[in-house]
């Protein structure tokens, strides 16, 4: 191996993933409760995600969003999908571990532990 290559590389102990218990491929969102945020996005963006189709956890979060989206008589766009975002954040910040689904916990608290490896 060259040493460009080797100084470009990360070890592994250095690169996290964001995972989400039984997805393939997930975002930050899909480790969230879906009753933390539902309510909220049906009474402030008039989006329904209460369906079997949302659900379904076998497409990212943002897919299964825009596919609810789509169904929904809301307003919907990047700024919207941005406001939402931004909404399930502040319940993370409000509710803390609690937000967590339970599937997803243990992962979350390795995931904290490795952060602050790196902080030092």
């Amino acid at each position: 191996m060259s040493n460009y290559f080797q100084e470009k590389t990360k070890p592994a102990s250095e690169i996290l993933q964001i995972k989400s218990a039984g997805m393939t491929r997930c975002e930050l969102e899909d480790i969230i409760k879906f009753d933390a945020y539902a309510t909220i996005i049906k009474d402030e963006f008039n989006i329904s995600v209460d369906t079997k189709a949302f659900k379904d956890r076998r497409k990212p979060w943002s897919d299964r969003l825009h596919q609810a989206a789509s169904k929904s008589p809301g307003v919907f766009d990047d700024r919207i999908e941005a406001q939402i975002k931004t909404r399930i954040a502040d319940i993370v910040v409000e509710k803390g571990i609690d937000a967590i689904a339970d599937y997803d916990r243990e992962y979350i608290q390795n995931l904290v532990e490795a952060i602050s490896r790196f902080a030092g």
